[in-house]
């Protein structure tokens, strides 16, 4: 079974914040989204960065620190 590993680089803590497993990427990605837009209310996307099995966006806040989200698609009992 696949799953998506989401977590968010919040710069105004200065550490990964891991969000969650699911059993969708565009969950996943939600799931980050809502977390950043909570951090930081106007966030804009700088760039982005989709490999086979890692999907990588990079957000800056108007005036609140940097942020990227990181969702890695990876099979359930398998070593990263």
């Amino acid at each position: 079974m696949t799953v998506y590993m989401c977590k968010v680089y919040d710069g105004n803590l200065g550490d990964w914040v891991d969000i969650g497993v699911f059993s969708t990427c565009a969950k996943a990605m939600e799931a980050g989204s809502r977390y950043i837009m909570e951090a930081c209310e106007d966030v804009s996307l700088l760039d982005w960065e989709y490999d086979a099995n890692v999907c990588t966006d990079w957000y800056q806040g108007a005036s609140k620190g940097i942020f990227t989200r990181s969702v890695t698609e990876t099979e359930i009992d398998r070593s990263l």
